[in-house]
């Protein structure tokens, strides 16, 4: 539950570590404080990726949930309120100078949550902290090239156009997902739960989540696997399977095609002098 007191991002987040590189700003945060952050705007644009934690967006009078691998960009001046949970909460920003911007052949449209699971865009987020994170004597190329690659995947997506409402079934096929994904769901089991045939079921969710039910159902698997890696001392092996995975090589695959590193390298990032205790109470998942 979101407290109902309210305070300044500087009041809730403390900053663990900063580092500045050629016109880009890098910044971990970390908050355990439960509170409304008001509506606040950033004078430079930025991602944001929460690597640990849960919280809530809310932009233009709508609410998103915001999980771990979860990316928003925000335009210089762009408003927006944040309600975080009990949960620790740790975030990686890259603040983006206009001469990033203006390498650009167009300009970004306005926009916040990237179309999720957008895993292009999270990926290289996550490649970008833990080259933070872990910094050797090429990590200046690696930073800019990510950084790069992120604006015209950016670019990229914020060129869509707008798809029509999605239909009533697609919101029950998604509650099957979010409550069952760690099961083996098939695509004939959905269709028949959305009364469509398994082919207009995938055209439809693609539209709609810029992926297939198995992407989404694998991003969601993840997902639990970051919050049990960060708030547990569980076993990889054992996660692997409890979350429906073949084996933990099957497991290591696929975090790391989504994350950029494996399930031990980011068990890794999440212990030492920057980071704050772990809990063993697992904060609730929201459901969409």
């Amino acid at each position: 539950m979101a407290a109902r007191n309210t305070k300044s991002p500087e009041q809730v987040f403390t900053m663990t570590r900063r580092l500045d590189a050629a016109g880009l700003v890098m910044a971990e945060a970390v908050s355990r404080d439960a509170c409304l952050i008001p509506s606040h705007s950033h004078e430079q644009a930025h991602l944001t990726i929460i690597v640990e934690g849960f919280c809530e967006e809310i932009y233009n009078g709508k609410t998103r949930d915001i999980p771990p691998l979860a990316v928003s960009y925000f335009h210089p001046g762009e408003r927006h309120s944040l309600r975080v949970f009990n949960a620790p909460t740790r975030s990686f920003d890259l603040e983006i100078g206009q001469q990033w911007l203006g390498r650009l052949p167009r300009p970004i449209t306005p926009m916040t949550m990237v179309a999720p699971p957008h895993s292009a865009i999270s990926g290289l987020m996550t490649r970008l902290y833990r080259e933070f994170k872990e910094p050797d004597e090429v990590s200046h190329l690696a930073i800019e090239a990510l950084s790069l690659e992120m604006l015209v995947e950016i670019s990229r997506a914020s060129k869509g156009t707008r798809v029509k409402k999605a239909p009533l079934w697609l919101g029950r096929v998604i509650e099957l997902i979010r409550d069952e994904y760690a099961r083996n769901l098939t695509l004939t089991e959905l269709a028949q739960i959305a009364g469509v045939h398994p082919s207009h079921l995938v055209q439809v969710f693609r539209e709609h989540n810029n992926c297939t039910p198995g992407e989404y159902i694998r991003r969601l698997r993840i997902e639990q696997a970051m919050r049990l890696i960060s708030h547990s001392d569980t076993a990889l092996a054992d996660i692997s399977v409890d979350l429906g995975f073949t084996d933990q090589s099957h497991f290591t695959r696929v975090f790391k095609r989504l994350t950029g590193m494996t399930p031990a390298q980011y068990r890794g990032l999440n212990v030492g002098p920057n980071s704050i205790p772990r809990t063993r109470e697992l904060y609730k998942t929201k459901k969409a």
